[in-house]
């Protein structure tokens, strides 16, 4: 059978002409159709940092830089998170002015033998117990253009640190174990495992591994 592909590519033209007008029909009876429409000119005409205005092109670096300063000025940069009680300690996340990451700190509950009550309050000040910074994910980050912590988990006893850590942004992390006190290393990483961490008492670290397409496999 022979086809004539002449005629087939008129009847096309003719097809997507008869399409185009009905989308526009449509779009008319269609108030969201409008707005629809409207975003993706707006995409198709920015790129490289340049929105199109009228027959110009226009930068958008100015505009970016002054929508990110006046988005990080009203940020309170140099604040900790609300500190949680686990046994003798306060933990709590600190950040620090001009930095991105945080750091992962404890301080001492005072007095120490004081009973764990809704009303605590964690001690600050000069006559406030020292406080531990028991990991800098800043200084961490230094070593890779890409860093993130997918999790953070204290051992029942407090003198282990669970740590899972990603530095190339594909979600597949590795396990460190240190002293909580020390910050030094404890046994060997456990590698291309989740995020998912619990202690299962002082000694045990209960953990998720991938198979061989990155999907959940074995506790």
């Amino acid at each position: 059978m022979l086809i004539d592909y002449s005629q087939a590519q008129i009847r096309w033209r003719a097809f997507s002409k008869h399409a185009r007008e009905g989308l526009a029909i449509e779009a008319e009876s269609q108030p969201h159709w409008i707005g629809y429409h409207k975003h993706v000119r707006l995409q198709q005409s920015y790129g490289g940092g340049k929105l199109k205005v009228g027959d110009s092109m226009v930068s958008t670096k100015h505009l970016e830089d002054q929508i990110y300063a006046d988005m990080r000025g009203r940020i309170k940069e140099d604040d900790i998170s609300a500190p949680v009680r686990r046994g003798a300690y306060y933990y709590y996340k600190r950040t620090l002015e001009g930095k991105e990451y945080v750091q992962h700190c404890r301080r001492l509950v005072s007095p120490v033998e004081a009973l764990p009550s809704v009303y605590d309050t964690m001690p600050t000040g000069p006559d406030a117990p020292h406080e531990h910074v028991i990991l800098d994910e800043n200084t961490k980050a230094q070593e890779h253009a890409y860093y993130s912590i997918g999790a953070f988990k204290v051992s029942p006893n407090n003198k282990l640190v669970a740590y899972a850590e990603d530095t190339k942004g594909d979600e597949i992390y590795t396990v460190y174990i240190i002293d909580a006190e020390t910050r030094t290393p404890v046994g060997k990483p456990l590698v291309r495992v989740t995020s998912d961490l619990e202690w299962a008492g002082n000694e045990a670290l209960l953990y998720i591994t991938m198979d061989e397409v990155l999907r959940p496999d074995k506790v």
